[in-house]
């Protein structure tokens, strides 16, 4: 039997029509896929940082400022929105930060994981931005991704992305750096060309509303220009007159801003010769921290008090800094490369220098957040060059460019964990500049303070009083421990010294006068606290304690007219309308005491003394059954008045205070309770 034959294609004409061949696609190698190397990025750059997420607030230094107690973010809306962008917060102008913490603050309450989160977050996208632009800039896919990756994971960046307050170092370096990728985008001209010059301006007014250290930017478009070789005419000038505007109109704010919260006083103790060797030292310490990360703090002290020589070492400084001039100046004629990495990198830093006096801060690692761009850009172009002269050493130099990042993931991963809370990080400055930093050991003594460690927060105060006997706030924050620990005489003793060292610090007149109080000095303690309200005529506290002695000296009059000069300043003050309250029990005027301890509780619903009030004000008014609900409802709050009177007695040791009157009719409302 034999087969059909296999039937012949064929073409209208009768011959054999060829099949076409198999179209075969080939696939690029990952490490050459850039969406796979930004993956790759983001990934490395979290785990580097994965640590800061366990981390707390820093209240000691910043983060209660501008979050913790901070009352313009407690609200999202018109009136609140407004204080953000008309006033400043910590001598600092920076509404868009703020914005952010308020809508925190609306989902998440005062938590610090996601702030923490979302700080990352963005420095993870200015990654990315700095990714793409040396992409731009005509970098190798792959040495771009390592300069990004280095961006991403340097140890230098640690206390800008791990500091909850430092928000705003990060969210300006996004926009800044989103305004550079647009820059270079619009030189490349094309149909969205005006698209992309508008969109530069826009980004460069958000970097602005997110920190004024985005002035610099202008200048940084210059620089880009220099590198990309675009000719010098008119127009390149022109086009950045808007953004020179704004850089100028923002730069004046923030001098005014400084000027008026004092911060532009703080370094004419130096001379300027001191202040230019500090400069240059910092300068020179930045480019060595690029390459070694070394002696990370989060304050670094002066060497010497002013007034004293430097060391010799600050003195050579000026040479240091020449040579880097010189060695900058040979490639001129070679490659734009190096002079625009190292000018960059200056006109970023410049400004943050000590010789122009523009805080207290003489060195910080946050300063370097945008200007090591100028490092990394340089180190990667440098690192191309070198694999392109000897390509047959290209895997080794990769190598050791892995081993490197490698270790800055560690170091970075290690600093995250020194972030960790207050103690440890005021510890890790001890450790490093022991008996040089008196913040250190006083910031480190309010966080031992806040964990109620007194033996702990008062060696800290001591130690700082011995590094800096002329800094009141040793003494100020030494006299609240004492008087924590009932040495009720050495705390008027530390607050003395403080008023000595300052006539001017109003905190320090508020707690001597509570002090005295406690002790039935009523005389002195009306005369401090009244000192302390002409110092600070919206100091709350103050009034409210005022209101306190009269009533402890049985004048509820002067109580009240005390409290209603209190409530003037500030009429949504739950702790005035509590004494207002209480002010008008003690004068037996019932009606009016219940209407201040409502409208208190309007303003805030767990105030322990009007609830109690409240309950006081039912009884007497033969209204039981509510009696028991507002004492209900104030041990919902403090579980300790499940005690009853005993739980009394411990809310007065822990800072409450209550008439004779108040507490008998409590004694009552409990035994009836029982």
């Amino acid at each position: 039997m034999t087969s059909k034959p296999k039937k012949i294609s064929q073409s209208r004409s009768g011959t054999r029509v060829k099949q076409p061949a198999k179209q075969y696609t080939v696939k690029k190698p990952l490490f050459e896929d850039p969406r796979f190397l930004a993956a790759v990025i983001v990934v490395l750059t979290f785990i580097a940082f994965f640590p800061s997420l366990k981390n707390t607030f820093i209240t000691t230094w910043d983060d209660n400022a501008y979050v913790t107690e901070n009352h313009y973010i407690r609200e999202l809306n018109f009136q609140s929105l407004k204080l953000m962008f008309t006033k400043q917060v910590n001598g600092t102008y920076v509404p868009l930060p703020l914005i952010t913490y308020a809508i925190e603050y609306k989902l998440f309450g005062v938590h610090p994981l996601p702030y923490h989160i979302t700080n990352l977050l963005i420095h993870l996208v200015c990654t990315l931005l700095v990714f793409q632009l040396l992409r731009l800039l005509k970098i190798n896919l792959i040495l771009a991704a390592a300069g990004a990756l280095l961006f991403g994971i340097h140890p230098m960046r640690v206390e800008s992305v791990v500091w909850i307050a430092e928000r705003k170092d990060v969210l300006y370096s996004l926009f800044y750096l989103a305004a550079l990728v647009m820059h270079v985008k619009f030189i490349r001209g094309g149909e969205k060309a005006t698209t992309n010059y508008r969109l530069t301006l826009l980004f460069f007014f958000l970097a602005l509303l997110s920190k004024i250290e985005a002035v610099t930017l202008p200048l940084s478009l210059l620089l880009i220009d220099y590198y990309l070789e675009r000719p010098l005419k008119f127009r390149l000038i022109a086009e950045k007159i808007p953004h020179f505007l704004l850089s100028f109109f923002f730069g004046c704010l923030g001098i005014f801003i400084l000027f008026k919260v004092g911060l532009l006083t703080v370094n004419k103790i130096l001379s300027f010769s001191d202040r230019f060797f500090y400069g240059l030292f910092a300068l020179n310490a930045y480019v060595v921290k690029f390459l070694f990360p070394y002696q990370q703090s989060a304050v670094y002290p002066y060497p010497v008090s002013p007034g004293n020589a430097l060391p010799l070492f600050y003195y050579l400084n000026p040479l240091l800094t020449l040579l880097m001039i010189f060695l900058v100046y040979r490639t001129v004629r070679r490659t734009r490369a190096v002079v625009f990495g190292a000018l960059f990198f200056l006109v970023n830093v410049i400004f943050l220098l000590q010789i122009f006096a523009a805080g207290s801060a003489f060195l910080a690692d946050r300063y370097t957040y945008v200007a090591y761009f100028g490092l990394i850009f340089m180190a990667v172009w440098g690192a191309d060059q070198l694999i392109t002269k000897k390509a047959q050493q290209k895997q080794l130099i990769l190598t050791g460019m892995g081993v490197y990042l490698i270790v800055f993931m560690v170091l970075t991963w290690n600093r995250c964990e020194t972030w960790k809370n207050d103690i440890s990080l005021w510890t890790d400055v001890i450790e490093k500049y022991p008996g040089k930093s008196v913040a250190s050991y006083s910031n480190r003594g309010i966080a031992y303070t806040q964990e109620g460690q007194w033996d702990n927060a008062l060696a800290d105060f001591t130690k700082a009083i011995a590094v800096d006997p002329k800094y009141p706030v040793s003494f100020a924050n030494r006299g609240m421990v004492y008087g924590n620990l009932g040495r009720v005489e050495d705390a008027i003793s530390d607050f003395t010294k403080a008023i000595e060292i300052d006539t001017a610090y109003t905190l320090v007149y508020h707690n001597r006068g509570v002090t005295y109080g406690s002790l039935g000095q009523y005389d002195k303690a009306i005369s401090d606290l009244k000192r302390a309200v002409k110092l600070k005529p919206g100091y709350i506290s103050a009034y409210s304690n005022l209101g306190l002695i009269y009533c402890q000296m049985n004048l509820p009059d002067s109580a009240i007219r005390i409290g209603l000069e209190g409530l003037n300043k500030n009429p949504q003050s739950a702790d005035l309308l509590a004494s207002l309250g209480n002010s008008y029990l003690l004068k037996s005027d019932v009606e009016n005491a219940g209407a201040y301890y409502r409208k208190c509780l309007e303003t805030s619903d767990r105030n322990i003394d009007a609830l109690l009030g409240m309950a006081v004000v039912s009884y007497l008014k033969n209204e039981i059954a509510y009696a028991n609900g507002y004492i209900n409802q104030a041990q919902s709050i403090e579980p300790v008045l499940n005690e009853g009177m005993a739980g009394v007695e411990k809310l007065e040791q822990a800072g409450y205070s209550f008439t004779a009157g108040k507490k008998e009719i409590l004694s009552k409302i409990f035994s009836q309770m029982k």
